[in-house]
């Protein structure tokens, strides 16, 4: 997550200061569903663990199930305000109108990602809990990858693909 963050942010260096910032303070509000997610993976690694160590896979898929539903109804949330009432959600963070617009681009463009990360997050950690860490660690190196690439082609318009600066990185 860091890592993705971090070249958005590189990338966005050569689209200008206003981009960087509005995407800073509109990823403000995936930081807030990384913890949320964190807290609920934690949770899930630790007893999908102890019921992996039981031989108890009902347990685990109970679990998971009960995360889901608690991930999911929180990546709508946000999924929904991001669409809905972007503008609004960047004014908790600035009154600048030009990054309140910026961001709130950013933040309709990227509103699907939530519901995805929201179902991806608690599946990683179900693998990673029950010894399958290297799917998490392709998928996250892949994602990467792609972040990289794919940001490099939408920001500065490679590939035939016109030039869409922060909406580019969203």
């Amino acid at each position: 997550n860091a890592a993705v963050n971090s070249a958005d942010v590189l990338m966005l260096n050569f689209v200008g200061q206003s981009a960087i910032s509005a995407c800073s303070l509109a990823t403000q509000y995936g930081s807030i569903l990384f913890m949320v997610y964190f807290g609920i993976g934690t949770g899930v690694t630790m007893l999908s663990a102890q019921y992996w160590g039981k031989g108890d896979l009902n347990a685990i898929e109970k679990v998971e199930g009960i995360a889901l539903r608690f991930s999911v109804a929180v990546g709508v949330l946000f999924f929904l305000a991001s669409t809905i009432i972007p503008e609004l959600m960047m004014k908790v963070f600035t009154n600048d109108p030009e990054l309140i617009l910026l961001g709130a681009q950013y933040l309709r463009v990227s509103a699907a990602s939530l519901l995805f990360w929201s179902i991806s997050e608690i599946y990683l950690s179900v693998l990673r809990s029950i010894g399958r860490v290297t799917i998490s660690t392709v998928i996250d190196a892949v994602a990467l990858g792609a972040n990289v690439i794919l940001n490099a082609v939408f920001i500065f318009g490679f590939l035939g693909m016109p030039k869409m600066g922060i909406i580019g990185v969203a």
